[in-house]
């Protein structure tokens, strides 16, 4: 191996140390790492095709912890419970609450293993049934977080068409070449990304845009170190500064950890699938922490600004830039979901017109069971009416028109299918008419 290699190679083995130490820290909490709100996830990094099967050669081992939905993340799911209520059943939307309360609705609510997915999918029932109480018991009884919800929610499926979208993103945007006409073709395919191929003319280098969010980060960094300084001369005097000083060395502690995982030192290189972990830190600095950023408030939005362009360009290229590739790798994400989906709706319409046609033939046999229990009316025949005097033909045909019992099962026939012998069928009809011409005579 030549000199480069070795520290390529070196430079990994560093990473993976550090990781493993960072990994180690957290299980060595003394509240352990339990909870709704954590978990240890495993996804496929490489992997190789043996016999047309993917065999995974490498995984990335992914600690979550924290996370947790806020009040307002809660009323807002509760409120679009509530919402998507009154959308489905405008006017009475009771009714599915009535339903609920004789628990003869087919309603299902399916969630990922997402700590926060869970916690909003229980407050969006609770705001869709109207229900009272915490959301606990809810997300225990009414929502489903089996492995087949996972399974339809949780992209777990290596996929190589994204890993390779993801390389060439990667190597894109490590280029520390100005952006041409010829690149932006290439990333911005289509007619209708006019206004994104605008949006991508503004960054002019992604590289050098990248070079001086990190150097924005750090001047973030030294603003907090100030704000510290400030809060320890006070911490003598008020208990409130322990608080804030806590606040303070979790913002560092968090961005220094991102920061040394986006960009690698010994390459000289940026790991370009951190850059929505980032749009995601400083959103949420700038929304729950702001009071307590002071003079580093003003370099939180910079970093927000500078890197808005090119978080999304990375969010919606990630699952592939061409059209072709969105949809081979969609079909892998959501293929599942989508079947469910049909399947579904195919049953449920199936069995409707299935229905219908059940209530038809039911609604056909009771009239048919109904006339045969009327009384006959005689036929007589039109040469014979045609000799009545026209008083005497209006009153037999004054009368109410009641089918005889020939005509009944002739219908009941016609309607009803039954396999009977043919031959069998005929006789008996013969000898109804000729009871019924014999009951003529005799009249």
């Amino acid at each position: 191996m030549t000199k480069e290699e070795l520290e390529i190679k070196r430079g990994e083995y560093e990473v993976m140390i550090e990781n493993h130490k960072t990994l180690q820290k957290i299980l060595e909490r003394g509240d352990g790492f339990t909870g709704i709100n954590r978990k240890i996830q495993l996804k496929p990094v490489d992997f190789i095709i043996v016999n047309d099967k993917v065999v995974v050669t490498k995984i990335l081992v992914v600690a979550k912890w924290g996370g947790e939905l806020t009040r307002m993340g809660r009323r807002q799911s509760e409120n679009l419970g509530k919402r998507f209520r009154a959308t489905l059943y405008p006017g009475d939307s009771d009714g599915l609450l009535r339903l609920h309360s004789t628990f003869r609705h087919d309603f299902k609510i399916f969630t990922s293993d997402e700590g926060r997915c869970q916690i909003t999918s229980a407050a969006f029932t609770k705001g869709f049934l109207d229900l009272d109480g915490e959301l606990t018991p809810i997300l225990v009884a009414m929502v489903i977080r089996n492995s087949k919800a996972h399974s339809l929610l949780d992209d777990n499926n290596p996929c190589l068409e994204r890993s390779e979208c993801k390389e060439y993103i990667d190597e894109i945007l490590n280029k520390n070449n100005d952006i041409d006409e010829d690149l932006l073709k290439k990333l911005t395919p289509g007619k209708n990304a006019r206004g994104f191929r605008e949006s991508l003319r503004k960054i002019s280098n992604f590289y050098e845009l990248m070079d001086k969010v990190r150097t924005t980060i750090y001047e973030f960094l030294k603003s907090l170190n100030q704000e510290v300084q400030k809060w320890l001369n006070l911490f003598p005097y008020d208990e409130y500064a322990l608080y804030v000083i806590d606040i303070l060395h979790e913002i560092q502690v968090r961005w220094k950890s991102l920061t040394k995982m986006w960009y690698k030192k010994n390459k000289n290189k940026y790991d370009t699938s951190k850059i929505p972990d980032i749009v995601d830190n400083v959103r949420f600095d700038l929304i729950h922490h702001h009071s307590y950023l002071g003079s580093g408030l003003d370099k939180a939005f910079e970093i927000y600004n500078q890197i808005e362009p090119l978080a999304n360009f990375i969010s919606q290229a990630e699952y592939g830039i061409t059209p072709q590739d969105k949809v081979k790798i969609g079909v892998h994400i959501v293929g599942k979901l989508l079947r469910k989906l049909i399947h579904d709706v195919t049953y449920y319409r199936d069995e409707e017109e299935r229905n219908k046609k059940n209530n038809k033939g039911n609604n056909v046999l009771k009239n048919a069971l109904h006339i045969s229990y009327m009384n006959p009316f005689y036929f007589k025949k039109t040469d014979e009416l045609q000799k009545k005097d026209k008083d005497q033909h209006q009153r037999d045909t004054s009368k109410n028109f009641n089918m005889c019992k020939y005509d009944t099962k002739q219908n009941f026939l016609d309607n009803f299918l039954f396999k009977r012998d043919s031959n069998e069928i005929n006789k008996k009809l013969e000898t109804n008419n000729k009871s019924n011409i014999i009951n003529d005579k005799a009249d």
